[in-house]
Order: structure tokens, then sequence, then C-alpha cells
């Protein structure tokens, strides 16, 4: 495994889910999910070559769907908007301009969301605790993924510079 790497999640439980990547050498990832109760969401994480391991904590029922998509072509944006809640990655998407994202958060804990090409991990939006309302300008150098990580409802808009 190398690169972009995606994980759909789903538990039903009432104490912690916790589940993140091990790699050969021992040396554990940021994590996949870290939540309380019944969840389910998509996330990104960027791996380097190897083999991995995976460590799951969780007193009920839970899944887990390991890809690394390559895909082709993506959705041309921007204009784009997409609205959610909880943990999703939105694309593949594809750019032929920079772009403004402006996003929106109506949460009470973190909302962060983060671009990824196909190599991994390209920077990040936004990283704030409670309500956000602010915009950041993007440049996606290929293919690219937005992860958005939020306990409450977001906006994301994609409009052209």
């Amino acid at each position: 495994m190398k690169g972009a790497t995606q994980i759909r999640f789903s538990y039903t439980g009432s104490s912690n889910f916790i589940a993140f990547f091990v790699d050969a050498g021992g040396k554990r990832s940021e994590g996949i999910v870290n939540e309380i109760g019944t969840i389910a969401g998509t996330t990104m994480e960027t791996l380097a070559s190897g083999k991995y391991s995976i460590n799951v904590e969780a007193s009920g029922p839970w899944t887990l769907e390991i890809s690394q998509p390559r895909p082709t072509d993506g959705k041309q944006v921007p204009p784009a908007t997409f609205a959610g809640s909880g943990q999703q990655v939105l694309g593949p998407f594809k750019a032929s301009t920079g772009m403004r994202v402006g996003m929106k958060h109506t949460g009470t804990s973190n909302f962060i969301v983060t671009p990824y090409l196909l190599s991994g991990r390209d920077g990040g939006l936004v990283n704030e605790i409670g309500s956000f309302s602010g915009v950041q300008v993007y440049r996606p150098s290929g293919l690219f993924f937005i992860k958005v990580d939020a306990d409450g409802g977001w906006v994301i808009e994609m409009t052209p510079l």
C-alpha cells in the first residue's frame, strides 16, 4: 500500500471505537477513527510503501473497508457545493483552475478539511474547533479528494478564482 488510502467504517456500540494502522516496524498512524458510540463514515490517510496491520478496539460490531482509489478521471470543479455531517471523503475531482473553498461547520468539536492527491495528503484547508465559516484558496495539481472530519453539519462550496 502506498499513497492515498480510503477507509469506510461503521460501528454499533456504546463505548469507544478506535482503529489505526500499524506499520511493519510497529509505528502507529494518526488513526482511522476514535469515536464513542454508533458511527459510520469515510476517511482517508496517506500510507508509505510497506505492509500494515490494523489495531481495532471496540465493544460492538464493526466493519472497515479499505481501498486505494486510483481514478483516471473525476468530476470537474469548480463550481460545486456539498453538504453533509460527520466524516466523509468527497471526490474524485479534477480542476483546470485554482478555486476558493468556502467551508461552514455547525458542530461543537473538531472541523478538519484536508485535500488529498492520489499520492497522499496535499496540505490542509481548515482545522478548527466549534462552529466555523471561512474561505481558503486551493490549487490542486491533478485529481484530488476532499476529506471532511466533523461532529456536526457542514457545507463545502468550491468557486472559481
